[in-house]
């Protein structure tokens, strides 16, 4: 009889072992991906690395246009030359 009173209480506790066991299996049970702080440091890390080469890019693309406007400037003095020199009047 003292047997049958003390099953609920065994399955009880054997649920809440297997919870729990479960629970440490699982990756939120442990701290995987460190810290909150190593968190917000990664991505901090990356977005600053994301922003240099964002920058990079700029810069070189404004670099390149600043040469293209070079280059156009110089080829219309090199035409204006040219026709003054053969005297070639433009309309």
């Amino acid at each position: 009889m003292h047997g049958l009173s003390t099953v609920p209480a065994r399955v009880h506790r054997e649920f809440v072992e297997r919870g729990r066991r479960a629970f440490e299996e699982q990756s939120w049970g442990k701290p995987d991906h460190g810290t909150h702080a190593e968190m917000i440091a990664e991505w901090d890390e990356r977005v600053a690395t994301e922003l240099a080469k964002i920058a990079a890019r700029a810069q070189l693309l404004c670099d390149t246009y600043v040469a293209l406007i070079d280059l156009g400037d110089g080829s219309i003095h090199t035409e204006y030359f040219y026709r003054k020199r053969d005297d070639v009047r433009t309309s």
